[in-house]
């Protein structure tokens, strides 16, 4: 015989020891849906700019990179020309 507490058109679900009605999960549902998909739209124009962002930095750093790389270069030399005199 079947497990009564299994039964496909059960009204509520079981979380534990509560009990959650159908509609009570359509609500967390849609809070979840009203707060999440503002956050998850921000964090994709977020993600978008920093893209753009990179794209654009992209050839100044390929041109200004052996001031980039050379700076440090030339101050560690001369810090250790100090510290071995």
């Amino acid at each position: 015989m079947a497990d009564p507490s299994h039964h496909p058109r059960q009204q509520q679900l079981s979380a534990g020891s509560h009990k959650l009605s159908g509609s009570s999960l359509v609500y967390a549902s849609a809070a979840c849906l009203a707060t999440g998909g503002p956050l998850l739209g921000m964090s994709g124009l977020s993600f978008l700019a920093s893209l753009t962002l990179l794209l654009i930095t992209s050839p100044l750093l390929l041109i200004f990179r052996p001031l980039v790389l050379g700076a440090p270069l030339v101050l560690v030399g001369a810090t250790a020309l100090v510290l071995l005199q």
